[in-house]
């Protein structure tokens, strides 16, 4: 029986490598006290990214299984047969390489910073906000077009947030320096970083549209109790764990509690449509100069 199905791989005769339009601005100004200011605005707009589709996949055929949710998600499904779903059964997956223009990407920036005599001070903001298709965070075809969390029809997956979108980020630097005892010289220096968390996705862990993948089906946020289902949690020997209620319990409260899930019931969650919480890092640079004069040269020894 070996050999008898495969995988295919295509590339659209019209394939473009990926290209984007970019525009910059950027302003330069001194403001009143010498504050020294940069002002930025960054623009790209996709041309050409890359879009995969499994073009052996059969067109859906209904909405998600019933018995699986109250019928409250009605989600678009595929046959539930494997041969079914597959235009040619002895194809696993014709994965199709193609273009796609939808995606962009812009960032606003602002950098402020002033030198003292011994001081210098600087604090950077950016927001970004990047959308595409596919982020392409896979090594293979099959894997980046499996891998996209999708509502319905993973061949049509729409505009979501980037895997690499970093919508805030903080920076700031204070640097000190002083120079005493002739031959010696001191620098501390502070630097921060902020970021406002990695994005990250909601999913069932199942195969709620029938495709024949796991772990690309966003989740239905249920719009109060009724509309999911849960059933006792026995141990070995048939002893209940967890009744249905308590379960229904911490699961409610689980959603109450998230600010975004509490935001999306009686709908689908998006792709990164969360974040994880705010990440602080604060480094500290401490050194020590020592300056010694032989041959008529100052050289200097530094311990950091």
């Amino acid at each position: 029986a070996a050999g008898n199905s495969f995988e295919v791989n295509l590339i659209d005769k019209d394939f473009k490598l990926p290209q984007v339009l970019r525009a910059d601005m950027a302003l330069d100004v001194v403001l009143p006290g010498g504050i020294n200011a940069t002002f930025e605005a960054i623009y790209s707009k996709t041309l050409n990214n890359v879009f995969y589709e499994d073009i052996n996949l059969t067109d859906p055929v209904g909405v998600a299984d019933p018995a699986y949710n109250n019928g409250a998600d009605t989600r678009t499904a595929f046959a539930t047969s494997t041969n079914a779903r597959r235009r040619n059964p002895s194809i696993t997956n014709a994965i199709l390489i193609s273009n796609t223009s939808k995606g962009y990407t812009y960032n606003l920036g602002v950098t402020l910073n002033k030198t003292f005599k011994n001081l210098f001070v600087q604090f950077s903001y950016n927001h970004n906000s990047a959308n595409d298709v596919n982020s392409g965070a896979s090594s293979t075809a099959l894997s980046n077009w499996e891998f996209v969390q999708v509502v319905g029809n993973p061949n049509a997956a729409p505009l979501a947030t980037s895997n690499y979108e970093m919508k805030l980020r903080f920076t700031g630097i204070l640097s000190m320096n002083f120079d005493y005892l002739k031959n010696l010289r001191t620098s501390v220096s502070f630097f921060y970083n902020g970021i406002s968390g990695q994005p990250f996705t909601y999913l069932v862990n199942g195969d709620l549209n029938s495709d024949g993948r796991f772990g690309n089906d966003l989740l239905y946020v249920p719009a109060d109790a009724s509309e999911i289902n849960f059933i006792e949690v026995l141990d070995r020997n048939n002893n209940v764990v967890y009744t249905r209620q308590q379960q229904q319990d911490a699961f409610q409260a689980f959603i109450d509690n998230d600010e975004y899930l509490s935001k999306r019931r009686g709908m689908y969650t998006e792709r990164n449509g969360r974040s994880t919480p705010w990440e602080h890092v604060i480094d500290a640079r401490i050194a020590q100069d020592f300056y010694v004069m032989t041959g008529g040269k100052r050289h200097t020894l530094q311990v950091t």
